[in-house]
């Protein structure tokens, strides 16, 4: 069956490639198009970040006018929409349920493996995408909770923390009692400032192997163009230029204010990047805020490496 929905914008029409089933197995057409993630990434590589919002906000009303219609798709994630010219292929959808399932939940999957799928850029904080889907920090703590629980469903089973930490990191988890108030003052003041970033300050402390992860600790900030001094986004790259996911634990670094005469300011500039060892032999560690952005190379996973800018 196709779906269509004239509630999206007249320029769209949304398509479900039909399923037919072969024997015990069910074949789906081949469909053509470019994933609806694909395209977004590119827009952020040219730092077309209003073009990204458009498209973002047309998919929030996609979603809306699907939900509306009686189609309860949760997996309606980025890579599982192909745009070809004016059409969106669904794709990958036996994750559709008969019983109403709030729109904002399917929103707020779409927006979570966004973030993780797309780190590094300050357009796919998990805050500021939240935000453009409408969704509050209230909501999004109970949402957490129902991506939990619907993993175990899928799983069988109900799957340990340090595996839910290991898939997703903890940074972009706003379980209310995985961050504390510094953490959120810190993502807080991210969000608001990192658009007036103008140079990032940064120092390696140590990269080292432990427990079968790799671990980087330091610190980075970005400086305004009002003199203050921000947290930044950190993300891991593997040697292929693919995103790894890893756990960021922040701390206060007041010896950093006093340094960089910055002790006004809100010093939670420290962190500790972790994530599970691979084949690679080298990996890169990428801070961002705002248009900021540093790529450092982590050759030799061994103690006492540092570098500074």
């Amino acid at each position: 069956s196709v779906e269509r929905s004239e509630a999206v914008e007249q320029s769209n029409a949304v398509e479900r490639s039909e399923a037919v089933r072969q024997n015990k197995a069910v074949e789906f057409p081949w469909v053509r198009g470019e994933a609806l993630q694909h395209r977004l990434q590119k827009l952020l590589e040219c730092n077309e970040e209003a073009e990204a919002e458009k498209m973002i906000r047309t998919y929030v009303r996609v979603i809306g006018a699907l939900t509306s219609g009686g189609v309860y798709d949760v997996d309606l994630i980025f890579p599982n929409i192909l745009v070809d010219g004016d059409i969106w292929n669904v794709i990958d959808y036996e994750w559709t349920f008969e019983q109403a399932v709030p729109a904002k939940w399917i929103l707020y999957r779409a927006m979570f493996y966004l973030s993780i799928e797309l780190p590094g850029y300050a357009f796919t904080d998990l805050g500021h995408l939240l935000e453009l889907a409408g969704i509050t920090p209230e909501e999004a703590g109970q949402f957490a909770d129902w991506e939990v629980k619907f993993q175990a469903y899928l799983t069988g089973g109900t799957l340990p923390i340090q595996n839910m930490v290991d898939i997703l990191g903890n940074e972009v988890i706003p379980f209310r009692g995985n961050r504390s108030s510094k953490d959120r003052e810190a993502v807080r003041r991210m969000n608001r400032q990192e658009k007036d970033a103008r140079k990032l300050l940064y120092h390696i402390d140590r990269v080292e192997k432990k427990d079968g992860k790799a671990i980087c600790c330091g610190w980075a900030c970005a400086r305004t163009k009002t003199k203050e001094h921000i947290p930044v986004h950190i993300a891991i790259f593997d040697q292929q230029g693919n995103p790894i996911t890893r756990t960021v634990e922040r701390s206060e670094r007041a010896d950093v204010a006093v340094v960089i005469k910055a002790e006004k300011d809100f010093p939670y500039w420290g962190f500790q990047a972790s994530w599970s060892l691979r084949d690679d032999k080298e990996f890169t560690l990428r801070l961002c805020a705002g248009r900021c952005q540093q790529e450092i190379l982590l050759k030799e996973l061994s103690s006492n490496r540092g570098e500074r800018n």
